[in-house]
């Protein structure tokens, strides 16, 4: 409803402004390949990669038999293909010329590459230009050039919005707190054990299943605006059930297990098994 009044720039703008990070850095966007095509358009990702997986002898015959021009389909016979639309009702033609090439130019074993290359370009740069000058503008009204130009590159920008993939277990329990717990509990000191000899992905997956943070903050757990803490569950008859975080206060409910790999067993389980719900 909020974008219902907007013209397709200004909506843009606004969606640029809302998700709040597009990756431009100093250098600019990198060159879409291949691999960023499987997202985009998968059946023109499944024919090139075919073509450039083939032998050499393969590739020619099938390029020859083909009588492949080096065009591909315009924007607009995309949208007519995926809504259903008579190609004549379009205001294009169907297909294009690619680079410099014209359309009696016939892809060849040797320019089987070059015609991948650009294929991609024109799907990835060239037929949203106009939509990504409008999200860059939206962003640059935010962050102005000048700062963006401060950054090696687009992850170095990404690090300081998002924060770090990379989380610092001791970092983390420095500024975290324990309640509850007894003097002689073993299970806080299980818990910080479990999470050093976790896989960097699963240290993240309980990052953020406990606190919501999908990043560890930049700076360090220092810097979270509420201490991380673990709660403790006494209840004997919740000796079985699986912890319960709090992401809005940052706090797990650690149930007391009567050993380290209980204790693994049943935050991995809740970890990997979320349901998010509201109390």
């Amino acid at each position: 409803r909020h974008f219902s009044h907007m013209a397709p720039p200004d909506l843009h703008r606004e969606i640029a402004r809302i998700v709040g990070l597009v990756r431009w850095g100093a250098a600019g966007v990198r060159e879409p390949g291949l691999s960023h095509l499987a997202q985009t358009d998968p059946d023109e990702h499944d024919k090139l990669y075919r073509l450039l997986s083939m032998e050499k002898e393969q590739c020619s015959a099938w390029l020859a038999a083909a009588d492949m021009p080096f065009t591909t389909s315009t924007k607009e016979a995309k949208v007519a293909q995926i809504m259903g639309l008579p190609l004549g009702a379009m205001p294009r033609l169907e297909t294009s010329p690619l680079g410099g090439f014209t359309a009696n130019d016939r892809v060849t074993v040797e320019s089987v590459g070059d015609y991948a290359e650009l294929v991609c370009h024109r799907r990835m740069v060239e037929d949203v230009a106009h939509q990504m000058a409008q999200v860059r503008h939206g962003f640059e009204e935010l962050v102005s050039r000048a700062v963006l130009e401060r950054f090696v590159s687009e992850r170095e920008l990404e690090t300081v919005i998002l924060g770090s993939a990379d989380v610092d277990v001791a970092d983390w329990r420095l500024h975290s707190v324990a309640k509850g717990f007894g003097p002689s509990a073993p299970q806080v000191e299980w818990f910080w054990e479990v999470l050093g000899e976790a896989s960097a992905e699963s240290r993240l997956l309980i990052l953020t299943w406990t606190t919501g943070l999908a990043r560890a903050p930049l700076g360090g757990f220092a810097h979270m605006h509420l201490a991380f803490t673990l709660q403790c569950d006494s209840a004997p008859e919740h000796a079985d059930r699986l912890p319960v975080a709090h992401t809005c206060g940052f706090q797990l409910d650690l149930p007391v297990y009567p050993s380290k790999q209980a204790l693994l067993s049943k935050l991995m389980q809740a970890v990997e098994h979320v349901d998010f719900q509201i109390a």
